[in-house]
């Protein structure tokens, strides 16, 4: 038994990884985080550690992994000695689950462990074996990518001794020893900072396995490999690479290897030893995930001399392409920006025309006279069909031509309509009827159409073909008061006639009509119906067709008005996913309306959204919140049926987003 206390019972909260402990803390001092917890004791490990002792040196080489198994290098721990035995992994977004072949040498000895902690094996994302020899530490540190904060990691303490110390904390100066004993499971919070120390003289095994909760978005899809299949672990992706693909991977980290420490020399001569360790250290970082592509293009601007970045880019390609491309993207991003536009995706009634205005109020952010172009969705059939001079289209052209993913053309047909990419996207800035002109790099043209979220695929795949790195954000509230929000919009008789033209399909109804005719319209697809009857979240995982069952929903709504989807459009991780399928999650930010009660909270939300878009922070002078009006207060039958309707899509939400901060 290790001299230390166990961890308290109970379950990690996933609330407390969304980010890494320490920026938790430091945002919030007196924050009380669970580092670690007990969630069973006494376990039955004997066979299971017999079966483990007997194992034979060669059994645990990579050698032997790479012809029996399936090799995944893990960068850091192969360093360090770790040896691994893999069953179950996962990318980094927990979308792709692999079964290796030796998780059917050890299911009937691993299974019983899941089921001792109620975790069935589809909620398993990854299992492994790792053996840490004596007298080795794996210094503090803590764990990175987006599957940290969606998931349990849990061990299983084998073989382990007295001497072993196990550490977490928020930061590192906090951290505690805790005991992991055998036959102990312990939950750590790998987004605290943990260290270990093999005090013993043999080797320390453990068990471990990562843990989704049952509500899981999107549901993972689980991929059986073969003895021998080579995989490459990197920047969060899981490759399937053939033999000469890893002999051309590991000669290529072998020349990168070089190149980096000739570059180091090179930029010591030019500038000083300590700017050549900030570069070294940033490509370092850069290749772990710990800092983002931005962050490290910031740093090279800093420490690395112009001429010198195509051999960086070179030495990055060498170890992955997709890195490369990423470093060489957001240098370009220092200059010009990410692209000319950003778009508010979304959600109607949850203050998109007022973060609009806020926005605008930027000197590097240009608001046409048409908010919600409805460019992707109502009017892009008009559009493909329409012919626009071309010396009307060239000052579109001027604005894109800094950016190279944009200056190409692609011939794309489309629902048997035909149109130039390079056409469709000067058309688009010019329907957001906004100065060209004044553009100048890194100055942004803003648009607001909150129904591009709610139509989703087809719009998500108009904005990939046309603008791939566009900026998206969404705003959300309680989606309760959200369909109450856009009902009192639909249902108020003072308008425009444009408004009120548009506003007609709801005359004369009700609120609890206007829901009783979204839900009977969402009734159509059998998992809002199990939902709707019996309010259970196990049957609707159960359906694996989700999210395309509420495609079909949101392709049949209307395109002319937005007096519909009451009740749909509160169906945020629905709708979500399917972007998140298309675009890189550090595209989007998620912000909660909530979170704009004061000018100075407003101030703190614009601000993040200005970092967001690659600006500098800027003053707000009006904060008026935007189309806001009074009016009495939901009747309490119809607001209990939809706070039960919408409490395990609610779930799903907080599944898929797990660091956007909402109470509903």
């Amino acid at each position: 038994m290790q001299n230390a206390p166990l961890p308290p019972s109970g379950v990690v909260p996933l609330s407390h990884k969304r980010r890494p402990t320490e920026v938790l803390v430091v945002k919030n001092p007196d924050l009380e985080l669970i580092n670690a917890t007990t969630r069973a004791t006494g376990v039955d490990i004997a066979e299971l550690k017999r079966e483990m002792l007997a194992l034979t040196d060669e059994r645990w080489s990579e050698e032997y992994q790479s012809k029996h198994n399936v090799s995944l290098r893990r960068p850091f721990h192969d360093k360090v000695g770790v040896n691994k035995i893999i069953c179950i992994f996962s990318d980094n977004h927990l979308e792709n689950v692999y079964m290796l072949p030796e998780w059917d040498n050890w299911k009937r000895l691993v299974e019983p462990i899941f089921e001792r902690i109620g975790v069935p094996v589809h909620r398993v994302v990854r299992c492994l074996f790792a053996r840490l020899p004596a007298k080795v530490v794996i210094p503090p540190h803590h764990d990175n990518g987006p599957w940290v904060g969606r998931s349990h990691r849990i061990h299983l303490p084998i073989v382990t001794f007295p001497e072993v110390e196990f550490k977490s904390g928020p930061l590192e100066s906090s951290m505690t020893r805790y005991a992991f004993n055998e036959g102990t499971i312990i939950e750590l919070n790998n987004a605290a900072k943990h260290s270990v120390y093999n005090g013993g003289d043999s080797y320390r095994i453990h068990m471990i396995f990562d843990v989704i909760e049952e509500i899981h978005v999107p549901k993972p899809v689980f991929i059986t490999l073969k003895a021998g299949q080579r995989c490459r672990q990197i920047r969060g992706r899981v490759e399937l690479i053939s033999e000469s693909d890893e002999a051309d991977n590991f000669k290529g980290a072998k020349v990168a290897s070089v190149m980096l420490s000739d570059l180091q020399d090179k930029i010591t001569a030019m500038t000083s030893a300590e700017i050549s360790q900030i570069f070294a250290t940033a490509c370092r970082h850069f290749f772990i995930e710990q800092i983002n592509a931005l962050e490290f293009a910031i740093a090279l601007k800093k420490s690395c001399p112009k001429e010198l970045a195509p051999e960086v880019i070179k030495m990055l390609g060498l170890l992955d392409r997709v890195m490369a491309i990423d470093a060489v993207r957001a240098l370009l991003t220092l200059d010009f920006g990410s692209g000319p536009n950003y778009a508010i995706l979304g959600v109607q009634k949850c203050g998109t025309t007022s973060l609009y205005r806020y926005l605008g109020q930027h000197p590097s952010i240009i608001n046409g006279k048409r908010r919600e172009p409805h460019f992707f969705d109502w009017f892009w059939d008009s559009a493909s069909k329409t012919a626009v001079p071309a010396e009307v289209l060239e000052q579109s052209f001027n604005v894109l031509l800094p950016y190279p993913e944009l200056n190409g053309d692609e011939s794309i047909t489309e629902d048997g309509l035909s149109y130039s990419t390079k056409d469709m996207r000067a058309k688009y800035l010019i329907s957001l009827q906004a100065p060209l002109e004044k553009w100048q790099p890194k100055m942004l043209f803003a648009e607001s159409t909150p129904s591009y979220l709610l139509y989703g695929a087809p719009v998500a795949k108009r904005f990939k073909k046309l603008f791939p790195n566009t900026k998206f954000i969404v705003m959300m509230r309680d989606p309760v008061q959200r369909a109450y929000s856009q009902y009192q919009m639909t249902a108020d008789a003072v308008g425009t006639s444009r408004q009120l033209e548009m506003r007609s399909a709801a005359a004369g109804k009700s609120f609890e009509d206007v829901v009783a005719e979204d839900l009977a319209l969402l009734k159509v697809f059998t998992y809002l119906i199990v939902i709707l009857i019996n309010h259970t979240i196990k049957d609707v995982i159960a359906n694996p067709t989700c999210p395309d069952t509420f495609q079909d929903y949101a392709s049949a709504l209307p395109k002319t008005h937005g007096a519909h989807s009451y009740v749909g459009r509160g169906l945020y991780a629905l709708q979500l996913q399917v972007w998140f399928q298309l675009f890189p999650r550090d595209q989007f930010l998620l912000l909660n309306i909530d979170a704009m009660n004061s000018h100075e909270k407003t101030q703190n939300v614009v601000n993040q959204a200005f970092s967001f878009l690659g600006l500098p922070p800027h003053q707000l002078e009006d904060s008026t919140p935007q189309n806001t009006r009074a009016y009495q207060a939901m009747q309490e039958p119809v607001r209990k049926q939809l706070e039960a309707f919408y409490a395990p899509f609610n779930a799903h939400l907080r599944s898929l987003a797990p660091s956007f901060d909402f109470c509903w």
